[in-house]
């Protein structure tokens, strides 16, 4: 467990103990009221608890969500580019008396290393290579298919859908982060004043403001 999520639930676990005792507790209650805590404001402190832990435990779960896709883009790349590269390599020696044809199948060029980079150019050699009659005829020389040709093109289309899902996994996770900073800033603001509320109300009786969470006023 990070150190982050550590202080999270720690923060949290102040908040459950303060609410809880604050509601089960008649003279507390009633201590607190004096101050504006009614009923209705301590469950106002009771939604916004309950909030932030929902949105912690969406958030974790777009961060996993994220980190899964991350994983299986990984893992569609390396088989995709271990194809893409071999028939790159044949592709050269198919048409190494066709200069001509190198632009269409983007061999003019290195292969990219950028992810964006080497989408772009896997999706020009499929696109073109299986469509050209001319391309077909001299990489068949190399038993290069066009059944072969798409199924090369299939796993790029995979990567490239891999790599969109985790884009958006990553925007989720980030806006759940979001959600849930903006609810445990609201929940800080919250406890901070029903501590100052609750010392003060409290201030002849320091063992129910220890049961509480909070200390006595120094």
């Amino acid at each position: 467990m990070s150190e982050l999520r550590r202080k999270i639930d720690d923060f949290l676990l102040v908040g459950r103990v303060a609410l809880d005792n604050a509601q089960q507790s008649p003279e507390i209650a009633e201590a607190v009221a004096r101050y504006g805590y009614d009923k209705a404001r301590l469950e106002a402190g009771e939604r916004l608890l309950a909030q932030a832990k929902q949105l912690l435990a969406r958030q974790q779960s777009k961060y996993s969500d994220q980190y899964q896709a991350t994983e299986a883009l990984h893992q569609a790349f390396a088989a995709a580019d271990k194809v893409y590269t071999a028939h790159r390599a044949l592709a050269r020696l198919a048409i190494k008396r066709m200069p001509q044809k190198d632009e269409a199948l983007a061999l003019n060029e290195r292969k990219k290393t950028s992810l964006s980079g080497w989408l772009g150019q896997a999706t020009v050699f499929y696109d073109n290579a299986p469509n050209d009659p001319e391309l077909v005829a001299a990489l068949a020389r190399f038993n290069l298919t066009p059944e072969k040709l798409y199924e090369g093109q299939r796993l790029v289309q995979q990567v490239a859908d891999l790599h969109s899902a985790q884009a958006r996994g990553k925007y989720e996770a980030q806006q759940a982060t979001a959600d849930r900073n903006a609810v445990l800033d609201e929940l800080d603001e919250w406890l901070a004043e029903f501590r100052t509320v609750a010392k003060l109300a409290l201030a002849d009786r320091p063992q129910q403001l220890e049961a509480l969470g909070f200390r006595a006023v120094a």
